[in-house]
């Protein structure tokens, strides 16, 4: 045990109130106190009348007799400070409360001036005189709703956090999740010396970082065209990140996962679902087919299990370094701002962001959405989905605040209309992070750069814009009607997250906002924006791309990237380069000039783009495949599937393969599918639809239709990547965290042998589907002639819309054909090319062919 003794702090909304304490604000911790618990903090947690926040704190025992004086604790936001009531009792041995209070008193917080981070000292009336054994120290409050500083980085074992709220059923609960109060007791433990806390990382000298992500907003829901080739928003309006993209490198082929939690984790962690330290593969459960769908697989059970008791949430292990984990030991300030969600709804606190690495948390939970956009109650909060930490947030617009942080953005809107009017969260998250950059360095903490995942609730449902852009896109709306993204609610989400976006871009260039950019940070902060998944359908269009959230089709996993930081990576350029979710740990950590995690234990899946964005035009990034794999259902979007996206021969290419090419069949369910994604963005002609096995009675299969065709001219490029897919998910090379899960086949499978029931279906094959060509109208020439002068004519079965050429030989070698004539653009089912091969007068044998060319 780290302390012979322990004590349990608990904040509480329920003790009485007498009026002898003495609460002052002061500068720093005295020398010498009987226990030292401060040093690093955590985040926060409240200390108010809301039975939601509830009470916290932690348990401790004394195993020799001491005398306690008081004790300091570390403001968080301040919020609404009034009264504090402070009780001592003996505790059971859990440390949690018991009996009637040994001690009890109320005193008074300092109403102004208090503001994060600074320390209050709480001295007790008389000295309190405690005999060897466990105890209890609970703080409550009748009217005050504040936040206490939080401290996991001492290793603080003689205890644990503790807390009785509505979420623990109004009794007091332990939670082992690493967390304790940052606080000092006053007073001494007879012959007890309290070893020091382990020291923080040494500051870095990298610069700060700043990872931005939009929730559930696609490739085309911006009005940016250098982000998406072009293929613009025809309503929504995003000019803060037309600023971002004009000051460093947009991105157009970057991907995440299909949706919200498995992208988190991806993030989080640098590697994909199919890693032991990651485990994330769809949000909550992948037993999600839904409706009256008959699945012939059993899905697979993502993380620890799929009851919703246990975590199914990136691994929490010694061996599993999140990315903020990482920073952190480089010598940053970690925090987390907005949405967290990185696995189950029903995850533990041990997954919550103070226990991932992260220093402060503001408004990250488990839940995915924020119920409610806007601020209720008396006073202020937000829904009990968003963390309390943005509470201190909360209040009502006023003139000054709509003056000084909305007004400069209007862009159509009135502001003014906001005043009075309930605070929206998107607005909250940009607060907090001003509040954090501005604050947090003082102290020990001074000199250190930090590491801000800004992760937006917006756009996600509920669909609830701010009223004064709803009212703009309305108006627009009925001005000229959008053909394709018509919801005025969500492009109000998408504008006031644009607008946080400018607040962001405007504070690093002038933090203390007085006109005078002399401590300006934006040179040496590095700015990712990105999205977790394409837009969700029905709530906005993400045309002219396929499908939706949910979906391996590039509508739900093709996204916005833009990379920024004046001065170093260059401005105003595009990237082709192939991205995905996992490429930013490695490029983060390039960018920090930090050390990646041990390769044995930690592996990293992700490629670093950090090169590549200091001199895009002159430095390649050759990515190597991005892959997916998803062992089970998701109602209509998702089923059992594996994919993998390559460039091949100049061409980019996406190939699907389906466990269970039965369910719900309709064309997006092939077993096989294959897409030019160069050449066909919306992926509408999957040209291996000739292989399909649960649609081979076609009627217009196989050589009356195209698919027979594209079969021929593409079958190459599919077993390619087919074999790429294999070795993947075999992952020979990947070492001992590689540990894909598989869906397991079911008795109604149609076909299979009766011992596979119950088993898993493996990896993906190797090879595409053989299929035979059939005798009559395949691609054979029928006709022939040619005479001495070199005459030639070739009849031969075609498709209109491909091309052929015709090559000669004289020996059939494979190296001797050469090219006859020039290609051919085929207008039918038959084609006859007239050629003159005027070799032929002298050749003793020549030999003709016709290749499908493209």
């Amino acid at each position: 045990m780290k302390y012979p003794a322990l004590l349990s702090l608990l904040l509480g909304t329920t003790c009485p109130s007498w009026a002898a304490l003495s609460i002052q604000e002061i500068a720093s911790i005295p020398a010498n106190p009987a226990i030292n618990n401060t040093g690093a903090s955590d985040g926060s947690t409240a200390v108010a009348t809301d039975p939601t926040k509830g009470s916290k704190g932690q348990s401790f025992d004394f195993t020799t007799n001491a005398q306690l004086t008081g004790i300091i604790l570390q403001m968080g936001s301040p919020g609404t400070i009034a009264s504090l009531d402070l009780a001592i009792y003996a505790a059971d041995t859990n440390g949690l409360p018991t009996g009637a209070a040994i001690y009890s008193d109320s005193g008074t917080l300092p109403t102004s001036g208090l503001s994060s981070g600074d320390y209050i000292q709480i001295d007790f009336a008389t000295t309190q005189n405690l005999n060897a054994g466990k105890y209890a120290i609970v703080l409550s409050t009748t009217d005050s709703n504040t936040n206490f500083k939080l401290n996991k980085q001492n290793g603080y074992t003689a205890g644990t956090l503790i807390k009785k709220n509505n979420s623990s059923g109004n009794a007091w609960e332990a939670l082992t999740n690493g967390n304790d109060l940052h606080f000092a007791l006053l007073g001494s433990i007879d012959g007890i010396v309290d070893p020091p806390p382990p020291t923080r990382p040494t500051a870095s000298s990298g610069p700060n970082v700043i990872h931005i992500l939009v929730d559930d907003w696609g490739w085309t829901d911006s009005s940016v065209a250098a982000a998406s080739e072009g293929n613009i928003s025809d309503f929504y309006e995003t000019p803060n990140i037309q600023r971002l993209a004009d000051m460093g490198v947009s991105f157009t082929w970057c991907y995440a996962q299909p949706n919200c939690a498995p992208t988190r984790a991806a993030f989080m962690t640098g590697q994909y679902s199919a890693r032991s330290g990651n485990g994330v593969y769809n949000v909550s459960s992948l037993s999600r087919s839904g409706g009256s769908r008959t699945t012939y697989l059993t899905a697979a059970k993502q993380g620890l299990d799929d009851d919703s008791s246990v975590d199914d949430f990136i691994n929490g292990d010694e061996n599993t370094i999140t990315l903020a984990e990482a920073m952190y030991n480089a010598g940053y300030v970690t925090a987390h701002i907005g949405k967290y969600h990185v696995g189950s709804s029903n995850a533990s606190d041990a997954t919550f962001p103070l226990n991932q690495g992260l220093d402060y948390n503001y408004g990250g939970g488990h839940k995915g959405n924020p119920d409610n956009y806007f601020a209720q109650g008396s006073p202020r909060t937000f829904h009990a989905n968003v963390g309390a930490e943005l509470d201190a947030y909360a209040d009502d617009y006023t003139q000054s605040y709509v003056d000084t942080y909305i007004k400069p953005y209007e862009n159509g809107n009135d502001s003014d209309t906001l005043v009075g009017t309930q605070k929206h969260i998107t607005d909250a998250t940009a607060d907090a992070f001003e509040d954090f950059v501005a604050t947090y360095p003082t102290g020990d903490l001074s000199g250190y750069p930090f590491y801000v995942q800004y992760h937006f609730y917006a756009t996600h449902g509920p669909l609830q814009g701010r009223p004064d852009l709803v009212a703009k896109y309305n108006a627009k709306a009925s001005l000229t009607p959008p053909s394709h993204d018509t919801k005025s609610s969500f492009a109000a989400l998408t504008e006031s997250m644009d607008q946080a976006v400018g607040r962001i871009i405007d504070f690093l260039d002038d933090p203390n906002r007085d006109g005078d950019n002399a401590d300006s940070i934006a040179s040496n902060t590095v700015i990712f924006f990105t999205a977790d998944n394409g837009g969700s359908n029905p709530e906005t269009s993400n045309y002219p791309l396929r499908g939706a959230k949910g979906m391996h089709f590039e509508g739900g996993i093709r996204v916005p990237l833009i990379v920024a930081q004046p001065g170093n990576i260059p401005a105003a350029k595009v990237s082709n380069s192939l991205v995905h979710t996992v490429d930013f740990y490695p490029t983060i950590l390039d960018f920090a000039g930090a050390t990646y995690p041990d390769a044995s234990t930690h592996p990293l899946d992700g490629e670093s783009l950090y090169n590549h964005l200091l001199d895009p035009d002159n430095v390649s990034r050759d990515r190597s495949p991005i892959f997916y794999h998803f062992p089970g259902y998701m109602d209509s979007r998702a089923f059992a599937s594996s994919a993998v996206i390559k460039q091949i021969n100049g061409k980019r290419y996406k190939l699907i393969y389906g466990y269970d090419p039965y369910y719900d069949p309709t064309d997006q369910y092939d077993q096989f599918q294959l897409y030019n994604l160069s050449d066909d963005l919306s992926e509408t002609v999957n040209l291996m639809d000739y292989v399909d096995v649960e649609n081979a009675d076609d009627s217009e299969d196989p050589s009356s239709s195209r698919e027979y065709w594209d079969y021929i001219l593409h079958k190459d490029i599919a077993n390619e990547l087919t074999y790429d897919l294999n070795a993947w998910l075999v992952g020979a090379d990947k070492g001992p965290t590689w540990n894909p899960l598989y869906a397991t086949y079911k008795d109604n499978f149609p076909g299979l042998d009766p011992e596979l029931v119950g088993q898993e279906t493996g990896p993906s094959p190797r090879s595409v589907t053989d299929v035979p060509i059939p005798n009559t109208g395949g691609f054979t020439v029928a006709t022939q002639s040619v005479d001495t002068s070199g005459n030639l004519t070739l009849n031969f079965a075609s498709h209109s819309g491909f091309t052929y050429q015709v090559q000669v030989s004289d020996s059939l070698d494979s190296d001797s054909w050469q090219n006859l004539g020039s290609p051919v653009l085929a207008d039918s089912n038959s084609t006859q090319i007239n050629l003159l091969d005027a070799a032929a007068e002298t050749a003793s044998k020549r030999f003709y062919r016709v290749m499908l060319v493209q």
